[in-house]
Parts: structure tokens; sequence; C-alpha cells
């Protein structure tokens, strides 16, 4: 039992490159804007949070950490614009990483708090917002290609690993999850795999009138079994990836040699985001793709983040991460980096 739990506590005990982390959040903040953007634009703020004397829709009690619940604060139209324009700034400055901490809370806050205003208007995508930031709370996201490492000398070489792990983990429970939802007949071949189809011929969520998906009958049957069994096998790539931490130690058992054989991300990650495009050109769902798909570098190595940020931005100020160590760390993804250079200090006698 011993053994058993020193292994459990190394495993999440265990440390890594802060790149990972770094291009999560931006990644992830660059949804949360265009979520709050397409609110703006369509014009729908007033519509979606505030009272119903004030142009809103929705009469309901407040609950939970939301904001409306303080004494001197109520959903006023003036109220509800502040807020979704303080979640922008608070957004925008966690695209750049300056308080990053402090701006995700602020983020998770009011993401809390409009989302409890949203009532029937709520959907997926808000939920994964609401769930994703408080995981962001807890992640050190600002300790590299962040302003708090360039100006206010917060880089440090490695972060722990285990909030990726918990953004990895909750990916794949909302996967999963939505897979396993899938139980009625026309998910699969009772009911001719035809939900896809049917989807497409709602007026409140296709983009298009669906007479054209009759001609594509079959192709819409594949797209249904494919996505719904994509999503409850999801969880094979923390398996594999958990497998994978060691090639040098392959194991024992054939299943396991099996499962760790291949990097299973090469087919999962192509196949989930052409499904999501897929769901976004054909439907209504608002950035719920674009949430989604935000949250796929948590299945990044941080030397494979490394190289991406590198290519994407050859010559940003966000580059250099004021910890000398990041630059030189070892970039292969099974490398145990030592601890930040001010933890070093500190040790010292």
């Amino acid at each position: 039992m011993r053994r058993c739990w020193q292994r459990y506590a190394a495993f999440w005990g265990e440390r890594e490159a802060p790149d990972s982390l770094a291009l999560l959040r931006i990644t992830f903040s660059i949804a949360l804007i265009a979520n709050l953007l397409e609110q703006l634009i369509a014009g729908n703020v007033r519509e979606f949070y505030a009272l119903p004397e004030q142009g809103g829709i929705f009469q309901r009690p407040e609950s939970g950490l939301s904001l409306f619940r303080l004494p001197f604060l109520r959903p006023t139209a003036l109220a509800v614009f502040l807020l979704v324009w303080g979640q922008m700034l608070a957004a925008v400055l966690l695209l750049v990483g300056l308080w990053t901490r402090l701006a995700a809370l602020v983020c998770f806050v009011l993401q809390v708090t409009l989302y409890d205003r949203m009532d029937l208007f709520a959907f997926g995508g808000d939920n994964v917002f609401r769930v994703f930031l408080y995981l962001m709370v807890l992640s050190p996201a600002g300790a590299a290609w962040s302003l708090d490492a360039r100006w206010r000398g917060k880089g440090r070489a490695d972060v722990p690993r285990w909030p990726r792990r918990l953004f990895l983990f909750q990916l794949t429970v909302v996967y999963v999850s939505t897979g396993l939802y899938k139980i009625g007949s026309t998910w699969s071949a009772l009911g001719g795999w035809s939900a896809l189809y049917l989807a497409l011929n709602l007026p409140g969520i296709a983009r298009w009138p669906g007479d054209w998906a009759a001609w594509v009958y079959p192709l819409t049957q594949v797209g249904t079994f494919v996505s719904k069994w994509w999503e409850i096998t999801s969880f094979l790539v923390g398996v594999n990836l958990f497998l994978r931490r060691h090639p040098d130690q392959p194991g024992r058992g054939r299943l396991r040699r099996l499962l760790a054989r291949w990097d299973l991300r090469l087919l999962y990650l192509p196949l989930g985001v052409v499904l999501h495009l897929s769901l976004t050109v054909l439907m209504d769902l608002g950035v719920f793709s674009l949430g989604m798909v935000s949250l796929y570098p948590c299945l990044f190595h941080p030397h494979e983040s490394r190289s991406f940020l590198q290519w994407l931005l050859p010559s940003s100020p966000f580059r250099g991460r004021a910890c000398p160590a990041c630059d030189s760390a070892p970039s292969g993804s099974q490398t145990k980096l030592h601890t930040s250079p001010v933890r070093e200090r500190r040790a010292r006698p």
C-alpha cells in the first residue's frame, strides 16, 4: 500500500516545462474573447442577462457564486454590459499573461455570474468556459510566454504537471460523457444512424434548410457513427499518453504494449478538429467547437508546444521568458526538469 501511495504521489508531483500551459492559456483566452464578441456583435447582452424590466427575458433568483447575490448589485442593463466588458478586459489580460491568475479568477467569477442569468439560453459552450476557467485559476499558466514572465519576473523553468493533467482529465470526461449520453435509437443501427441527418433538418440548429442532406444521407450516417464512438473512446488518448511516458520501459502485457505502440493523438486530434469544424460550418452552435479545440494543447508535450509557439511567434516579445533555464531546459517530454532557480536559491544555505 505504501508503495502504491508513493507512486501515486510521484505521478502527481512530476514537473515539466511551462510551454503547454502557456499555449493552453493563449488558445483558451482567444475562444473566450470570441464568445464575448459574438454576444456583443449580435446585441444579445441585454436580452441574455438583464432583468425583464431592463430589456432582458428571465426573472430568476441568483444562486451560487453569482455577483448579483450582493445586495448592492442588480442585473440592470448597465451592470450586465459592465460585467461583459469587464470579462473581456480580463480575458485580454489572460491572453497576454499579465496578472494571469487574477485575470483567470475574474473571468471565472464573471462567467459563473453571467451563466447563472442565461437560463434557457445557456449551452454546452458556456459550461465549458465555466468549468475550465476554474482549472485555469489553479494553473501557473503565466509562467512562460507571458508579460508576467517578461516584465514581472514570474518566469519559471518548470511547473507542476498536474494542472495540465487535470485539463486532460476534464476534457476526457466531457467527451466520454457526451458520447454515453447519445443513447437514443437515432444514434444506433436501430434508428439507421440518422441523428446527424435529423439535426441538419432542425430549423433552430441547422444553418441552412436541410433538403440537401438527403442527397448525402450515407455520409450523415458515417458522421453519426464516427462522432459517437470517437467521443466514447477518446479516453484511450489519455491512457496512451500515460503508457508512453517512459518509452524505454514498454511494460508488461500485450494489451499494455499494444496501447502504447502508436501515438493515438495522430488519429484522434485531426479527427476531432474535422468534427468540430463540420459542426461549426453546418450548425449554429456558437463558439462551442472553438472552445473545445482550444483545449487541445493540454494533450501536447511541452517541447511540442514550445516548437509551435516559436514558429507562430518568431519575433514576439513573449519569446524571452525572463528565465534562462526555460530556454536551456531539455526539450524531451520524458526528461525530469529541476526546480525553478528561485527555489534552488531558497534551498541554498
